[in-house]
């Protein structure tokens, strides 16, 4: 028997434009469902037309062909800017990316994007203030010369001659049985105070030295207090805060501006062990992270110079101007690039080459030699990370000290922001170049790694804190 392929003939009275058994919707192929009056019930849906419309259309682009990388970088660009922006208001509260044109004139919509934003903003700036004291302990245990409070070690301004004539001149007091002098003429009186001088190992005519018990952290801030009070435990910390802002807007900017000439995605926007060329990749985000501390090289001076100079501005301090806005207004690239020391610039590609490497490729390491990842072996994957963080402080330490002592020597000489000793807080470390500091002084190596118990406590909270909470957000995200 023949097949028949049309059903027409079996039914020639049928017409699928007129045929209706009474139903108040029919379906038609080509229009879909329909009402008794012909209008498609799709198009009476208004959360169609509002919001879904939009995603269809986006959707049919997507599946009708296109660019799968720019489609995706969109995707994950949206989730991005949709984290950043989320909200605590429900859900009829929008991102910044989600705004239409009727919701630019919405004042409560610009309302809850300003809320957020600024919650976001104190958040950050509060973490801040926490961290600032104890960076500053920091910065002045790598660049001050604290040998007075060590034992066996003598200042590098100490006179061993001095020291002969001083014993020859108080030998009589070592005497027990000998009277005590409760008068002294000037000559011992101008003796005793040069020594007293010594010992904190330069003459503080202005009184802005601290003298701190020890050298740990709590004595360096104790004495700071003590010397300008509160004002001083968080100096440059405007300073400060904008460098970190600008640092990460600007890397972001390079990798954003550089990743579409080297055909790749952004790394920003899709996580590196996703490139298809992670070889270029990473070369992408260590090139954007020298370029961005170069590019801020000078604001960073200014920040070294604003910590290790004192808050005091009341005239008995000559050129002692802490306006950032006045500081960088003194600085061009043009005039002051051949005054950059040699050793300064590569420091500082050096320090950001270091810091990035350890930071920002361990996880692609990770995933590509030994298959760990972030989804799967969350507690191995951040033990791992935990070790790597510990090996990151103890290379980045030395070649932060020696960068800023090197910032140091160049405040001293003839810049924009030349610093005077009389406007400094400590006696700064001598420092001549790299191979002195690390090869001729060999007792002194250990100075380097000042700091780094500091440091390795707020790598151990971190590490607790990632291990003890529930990995939510990792889950929320799709491996492929």
């Amino acid at each position: 028997m023949e097949e028949i392929k049309d059903s027409s003939i079996l039914r020639p009275y049928y017409d699928p434009e007129t045929f209706n058994v009474g139903y108040s919707a029919v379906f038609q192929n080509d229009k879909g469902v329909i009402d008794q009056n012909g209008l498609n019930i799709a198009s009476k849906l208004t959360i169609v037309n509002q919001s879904v419309g939009s995603g269809l259309k986006s959707l049919n682009r997507s599946l009708s062909g296109g660019n799968t990388l720019t489609e995706l970088t969109t995707g994950l660009k949206n989730k991005f800017l949709h984290g950043i922006m989320n909200s605590k208001h429900g859900n009829n509260a929008k991102s910044l990316n989600d705004l239409e044109w009727n919701d630019f004139i919405n004042v409560n919509v610009w309302r809850h994007l300003l809320e957020r934003l600024l919650r976001q903003l104190s958040s950050k700036y509060f973490q801040h203030l926490i961290r600032q004291p104890f960076e500053i302990a920091k910065l002045l245990l790598q660049v001050g010369d604290f040998d007075y409070l060590t034992d066996g070690n003598k200042s590098a301004y100490y006179n061993d001659n001095d020291n002969v004539n001083d014993n020859h001149e108080f030998e009589d007091d070592d005497d027990d049985e000998a009277e005590p002098n409760f008068f002294v003429n000037e000559s011992q009186a101008n003796l005793i105070e040069r020594a007293a001088k010594e010992e904190q190992g330069v003459a503080d005519e202005n009184g802005t030295l601290i003298k701190p018990a020890s050298i740990h952290t709590i004595d360096i801030l104790n004495s700071i207090m003590d010397k300008e009070g509160i004002q001083g435990v968080w100096r440059a910390n405007n300073t400060e805060f904008i460098y970190n802002f600008l640092s990460i807007s600007l890397d972001a900017w390079f990798t954003g501006l550089l990743s579409p000439l080297m055909q790749i995605p952004d790394p920003y926007f899709i996580d590196i062990i996703h490139s298809p060329d992670v070889t270029k990749s990473a070369s992408l985000i260590l090139l954007a992270s020298c370029m961005t501390r170069l590019v801020l090289l000078p604001l960073d001076l200014v920040r070294v110079r604003l910590i290790i100079s004192s808050v005091r501005n009341d005239g008995s301090l000559s050129d002692n101007d802490r306006s950032l806005r006045k500081l960088l207004r003194k600085w061009s690239w043009r005039e002051n690039i051949s005054k950059l020391n040699k050793e300064l610039v590569f420091l500082n590609i050096l320090y950001s080459l270091v810091g990035t490497g350890f930071s920002k490729l361990t996880g692609a390491i990770l995933y590509h030699q030994f298959n760990v990842d972030k989804f799967t072996n969350v507690i191995l994957y951040n033990t791992l990370k935990f070790c790597s963080k510990v090996c990151e402080l103890f290379v980045k330490l030395p070649i932060e000290n020696l960068l800023r002592r090197s910032q140091v020597k160049f405040l001293f000489t003839e810049n924009p922001f030349q610093v005077q000793s009389e406007m400094l807080i400590i006696k700064p470390r001598e420092y001549q170049s790299i191979y002195l500091t690390v090869f001729k002084q060999c007792d002194r190596i250990s100075e380097l790694w000042r700091g780094w118990r500091l440091g390795l406590l707020s790598i151990l909270c971190g590490y607790g804190l990632k291990i003890l909470n529930k990995p939510s957000e990792i889950l929320e995200e799709e491996k492929f």
